[in-house]
Order: C-alpha cells, then sequence, then structure tokens
C-alpha cells in the first residue's frame, strides 16, 4: 500500500500480520474488550513492552533476544511485580 498507493482489504492485512484480529460487528466493543485485556498490566510493563516491539525491527535476531533478556530484567525488577510477589508470600491460606 505504501509504495503502490492501492488500498489493503482488512483480510490482506490480516494475512500480512499488519493486523492481530479482524472483527465482525461493533467494532467498539471489540476494542474495549482488547484495551481491557491490555489493562490489568502494570504501565511501565506495557511502557517497556512497546519499547522493545519499536526497536525489534531495527534489530537482527541476536540483538533481539538480547534486548527481550534486558526488558524481563527490567520487569522481573520492577516495583509492581516486586509487590505482586510480597503480596503473594504474605497471603493468608
Amino acid at each position: 500500500m505504501m509504495l503502490t498507493g492501492r488500498p489493503l482489504s482488512a483480510e490482506r492485512a490480516h494475512q500480512l500480520g499488519l493486523v492481530s484480529t479482524l472483527v465482525e460487528g461493533d467494532v467498539r466493543e471489540a476494542a474495549m474488550e482488547r484495551a481491557t485485556a491490555i489493562a490489568v498490566f502494570e504501565p511501565d510493563v506495557i511502557r517497556a513492552n512497546l519499547r522493545l516491539a519499536t526497536r525489534a525491527w531495527d534489530l537482527y535476531e541476536a540483538e533481539l533476544w538480547k534486548a527481550d533478556d534486558a526488558v524481563a530484567d527490567e520487569i522481573m525488577g520492577s516495583a509492581g511485580v516486586r509487590a505482586g510477589l510480597a503480596a503473594f508470600e504474605n497471603r493468608e491460606g
């Protein structure tokens, strides 16, 4: 589409991996469902994953795996994860 200027159907965009989901019916409801699924994660986790996704296009595979490890370390060391682990350890029952 970028090079030819021709429109791209939703189905073709899905085949190419440009979109992850096709929706029939209420797209607003589908968008809210997706947003709700994402919103359960800590904002810092979402930001770290978005940074990695943005950089992924510019990295070779080996570099991408290193970047992924760095993001995982960042997430696992975050205040939100530490608080969650502490709550889990201190639970009753």
